[in-house]
């Protein structure tokens, strides 16, 4: 029980303070100068982030579940976060077009999307399935 209120505690930080940071804008952050590097590598560690929002939004559900279906969906998260960072990380910044149209951005919602989906498929089996 411990271990669903700390996450549930560190996603929700982590999904208010990139809403506040947000709302501010990182041209405000940065200075309010036009475009620099300042801005781009703020924008690069914010979309990282991105994935933790649909996080804090699982966990919220989760945290009235039965610990099986909590342990089940927390074994996958174990792996997912780590992967979903990475592929964010080695995604270019701007995508090429139409040739290349992947961005992080793009990357980053598309995993929080799957990562969503799967979770609601982890949640129903295991909710439906019969305790061993």
């Amino acid at each position: 029980m411990i271990e669903k209120k700390i996450l549930l505690l560190v996603s929700g930080a982590i999904t208010l303070l990139l809403l506040i940071l947000d709302q501010i804008g990182t041209d405000r952050l940065c200075g309010g100068r036009q475009y620099t590097e300042c801005m781009q590598n703020l924008h690069s560690l914010l979309t990282i982030f991105i994935p933790v929002t649909a996080v804090f939004l699982a966990i919220v559900v989760f945290y009235w579940t039965r610990e099986e279906v909590y342990q089940a969906w927390f074994r996958f998260l174990r792996w997912w976060i780590p992967l979903s960072v990475l592929l964010i990380l080695v995604t270019p910044e701007y995508g090429g077009g139409l040739i290349n149209p992947v961005s992080k951005g793009t990357v980053a919602v598309f995993l929080s999307a799957l990562f969503v989906l799967i979770s609601i498929i982890i949640i129903t089996y295991k909710y439906w399935r019969p305790s061993r």
